[in-house]
């Protein structure tokens, strides 16, 4: 199902494996969050449809992910 998360701790830089990547909590409710990694220029447009100069502006910010019982895929910008 489609539903409406809030990113939370906003990071962008090289992750552990040497890849340029931003990744967030995305939060569906309380207590319920998942990891989002997004790579490369799938990064690099994701924070442009956003149009933030700062990347840290992403937080609080919503976002559409995809829920499928207790797995929780990110599916893209939600600009509201």
């Amino acid at each position: 199902m489609k539903q409406m998360a809030i990113m939370k701790h906003v990071v962008f830089g090289v992750d552990d494996r040497g890849k340029v990547s931003l990744r967030f909590s995305s939060y569906i409710e309380e207590g319920l969050a998942a990891l989002q990694i997004i790579e490369g220029d799938d990064a690099l447009g994701f924070i442009g449809e956003y149009g933030v100069s700062d990347v840290t502006d992403l937080n609080d910010k919503p976002c559409w992910v995809e829920r499928d019982g207790m797995i929780i895929r990110f599916i893209g910008a939600c600009n509201i």
